[in-house]
């Protein structure tokens, strides 16, 4: 038994914290499914656009270090040479991600992040 709609790419953006100052890594991650819903949140400035995404890797794709909160989902698969950083990855339309579950028991064993 399979997940359903499992048929996008993701790709994966690390946040990593060494002496040298903050990096990024990109993983690719194929066969995921991707569930994006856009509403709006009231604050003191008035209601504010916003989306939410959730993401479901199936176990037999999903990545030996799993995603982690204050990483980054960007759907599809970035170019090679694209610059990953804090100053783009709002162009690159990136999710932080907010929560991660880990559901790699059966019957369909999966990894669920959600974004915002």
């Amino acid at each position: 038994m399979r997940l359903l709609a499992c048929t996008e790419t993701v790709t994966l953006v690390r946040h990593v914290q060494n002496p040298d100052g903050d990096a990024y890594e990109r993983e690719t991650i194929h066969g995921c499914s991707w569930y994006e819903k856009t509403g709006g949140s009231l604050s003191a400035s008035g209601e504010q656009p916003n989306a939410s995404v959730i993401v479901r890797i199936p176990a037999d794709v999903a990545p030996v270090q799993l995603p982690a909160i204050g990483d980054y989902l960007i759907k599809g698969n970035l170019p090679p040479r694209t610059q990953v950083d804090p100053g783009n990855l709002a162009r690159l339309n990136a999710f932080r991600i907010s929560k991660v579950g880990n559901n790699l028991r059966k019957p369909l064993p999966h990894v669920v992040v959600m974004c915002e």
